[in-house]
């Protein structure tokens, strides 16, 4: 039979988290093998991993951090030009959900790897609602105008 697709991605499983049933969608190899996506079209809520990153909002520790690992290592991702793929279907997805939730004043909420959970606005990921850090019990408090 022919595998049933979302995007690029096909879909290898279907979970409930939370009371929502979720998509798994099973990644092409781009950022690292075997990693999956969980999608739910109905809430407008997508898992991305780390193919999504909203880099423009992290904090400069993690911006420092994640800079260092790419530096260290070439490139964060198995296979970079698979990686762009996957990006741009993930958008295209949020893209086609976001049409069907405006009717409702919604957009799909997008839950990178790294960062605040975003929403897709004229192209750009941008935080949805007020970004909160949390520390461990002991670590060192940073202020946020850092």
């Amino acid at each position: 039979g022919q595998v049933e697709k979302v995007g690029l991605f096909p879909v290898i499983d279907r979970v409930i988290i939370g009371g929502l049933w979720f998509q798994v969608l099973e990644g092409l190899g781009g950022h690292q093998y075997g990693q999956v996506y969980l999608f739910n079209e109905e809430a407008g809520l997508i898992f991305t991993a780390d193919t999504v990153i909203n880099f423009e909002h992290l904090t400069s520790e993690r911006a420092a951090y994640s800079s260092l690992a790419a530096f260290l290592v070439t490139s964060v991702n198995v296979d970079s030009d698979i990686a762009k793929r996957e990006r741009k279907s993930l958008f295209e997805i949020v893209s086609t959900v976001n049409q069907q939730l405006e009717k409702k004043g919604k957009s799909c909420l997008i839950c990178g790897g790294h960062g605040p959970v975003s929403i897709l606005s004229g192209g750009k990921l941008v935080p949805y609602g007020p970004i909160e850090r949390y520390h461990l019990p002991g670590s060192q408090k940073v202020p946020d105008e850092i």
